[in-house]
């Protein structure tokens, strides 16, 4: 084989080689300050965790856990009642909707999701108990596309369920509910929220 094509072969080959080391570096590297941001989301130091959590993402854009965590962080930031509310939200929905649309039909990411938008569309996540009705559409229209992604999941149906019913959407709460148990007759705990859903509406057998 000529020289100069054996030079070419060792360069790519190098050039592929260094490329592949700095990405699994960069992986590494950004599950660390993840792993460290979450540690102090949950510790309550929201700003440090949020200079950690951006370096992870700057590290590794495609991973959706880490815009998941980063739109906690939004969301846990409304308990402190300052700046302006509707942007944190906006800003803690354009990160679920990134998380969304990097792995739209991956089961965990959807689960995962599944709260954050319950929480996005309460006025306050430590005492949820106003709606936001502004952002409590968005947050409907996600639930019924996690239905249609995952039609035979018992969970699936079972978190909707729950959620719902917390949003006084009691009909639809019993609606899945209802599909839970279908799907898995024995889900204990989709007939305690169903039982429950049903004593607030009123429900006679």
């Amino acid at each position: 084989m000529d020289k100069k094509i054996k030079a070419v072969l060792l360069t790519i080959t190098l050039l592929i080689y260094v490329s592949f080391t700095v990405k699994v570096i960069n992986i590494f590297l950004a599950d660390y300050y993840h792993i460290k941001g979450k540690k102090l989301l949950y510790r309550g130091y929201l700003s440090e965790a949020n200079d950690n959590i951006n370096k992870a993402i700057k590290l590794n854009y495609e991973e959706p856990s880490y815009h998941r965590t980063n739109a906690a962080l939004f969301l846990a930031a409304l308990s402190l009642k300052e700046g302006d509310m509707q942007k944190i939200k906006q800003y803690a929905l354009s990160e679920m909707e990134t998380a969304y649309n990097l792995q739209k039909i991956n089961l965990v990411n959807l689960k995962h999701l599944l709260s954050l938008y319950y929480y996005l569309s309460v006025d306050d996540a430590v005492d949820p108990r106003e709606i936001d009705d502004r952002l409590k559409t968005k947050t409907m229209t996600f639930f019924e596309e996690v239905k249609d992604i995952s039609p035979n999941d018992s969970s699936v149906y079972l978190t909707i369920g729950k959620y719902y019913g917390l949003l006084k959407e009691y009909e639809l709460a019993e609606e899945a509910l209802e599909k839970a148990l279908k799907l898995k007759p024995d889900l204990k705990e989709a007939k305690d929220e169903l039982d429950a859903v049903r004593v607030k509406t009123g429900f006679k057998a």
